[in-house]
C-alpha cells in the first residue's frame, strides 16, 4: 500500500513538473513571437547561446544573452512560433523545442528554424540554461 502511494505521488509530481515545463515552453514561445529576448531569459542568471554558424558561447549573463539573441532576430518577422516538443530528462533537466517560421522583413518567402532550449529545475521554476538555433 505504501509503495503504491509513493508511486502515485511520484507520478503526480512528475505530471506537475512536466506541466510546469510546458508552461515555461509556452512562455518562451510567446516571448520569441514578440522578439522579447529579455523576457525569454528572465529566469536565468547565465545562458549558453549557440547561433547558426558559430561555436557555442561560454555561458553569458542574461543581459548579454538577450542582446545576442535580439541582434540575431533583427530584420526578421515571425510568421509562426509553435512549441514542437517538451521533454523532461533525468537530473532535473528539461528540453523545449520551438518550431519557428519567419521571413526577412519586407519579403514574402518564409524560412524554418528550430530553437532548442535546455532548462534546469531550480526550486519551483525552470531556469533557462541554453538556447541553440539551427542553421
Amino acid at each position: 500500500m505504501i509503495a503504491w502511494l509513493a508511486a502515485a505521488a511520484l507520478l503526480i509530481t512528475s505530471g506537475r513538473l512536466q506541466d510546469d515545463l510546458r508552461a515555461a515552453g509556452e512562455s518562451a514561445r510567446l516571448a520569441w513571437q514578440r522578439h522579447d529576448m529579455a523576457e525569454l531569459v528572465k529566469s536565468s542568471s547565465r545562458v549558453l547561446v549557440q547561433l547558426p554558424g558559430t561555436e557555442p558561447s561560454a555561458p553569458v549573463s542574461r543581459q548579454q544573452a538577450a542582446a545576442l539573441l535580439s541582434e540575431q532576430l533583427k530584420g526578421y518577422e515571425e510568421v509562426s512560433v509553435q512549441v514542437q516538443s517538451v521533454r523532461e530528462l533525468e537530473g532535473g533537466r528539461g528540453v523545449v523545442e520551438l518550431a519557428r517560421v519567419y521571413r526577412v522583413a519586407g519579403t514574402t518567402g518564409t524560412r524554418k528554424q528550430s530553437v532548442l532550449m535546455v532548462y534546469r529545475r531550480g526550486g519551483s521554476k525552470w531556469e533557462l540554461l541554453e538556447v541553440r538555433l539551427s542553421g
